[in-house]
């Protein structure tokens, strides 16, 4: 398997606010739409399809590639910004 590719990402409240941005555009959905927490038994709209646009969507956003484990791992917003902030802990952010 290939490992995650790391890239520099924002920490903080900024890493939140963009990943919360990509579940409401992956989602089709207003920022304001989405719950507290936004997590997939929280958000009707989220199924497997639109969990790959999600992860898509942030691997554009955020230039990574997750693992398998981390696709799996990523089933709400408090648990995406964690994977994220796995991939970056190296590199300054």
């Amino acid at each position: 398997m290939t490992p995650a590719r790391r890239r520099s990402t924002p920490g903080g409240a900024a890493l939140a606010e963009r990943v919360r941005a990509a579940i409401a555009a992956s989602f089709g959905l207003d920022e304001d739409e989405l719950p507290h927490p936004a997590s997939r038994e929280t958000i009707a709209e989220w199924t497997s399809r639109t969990h790959l646009s999600l992860v898509l969507n942030l691997e554009a956003r955020f230039e990574v590639t997750f693992s398998l484990e981390q696709l799996v791992a990523m089933s709400s917003e408090q648990s995406i910004v964690a994977v994220l902030r796995e991939l970056t802990a190296g590199d300054g952010a």
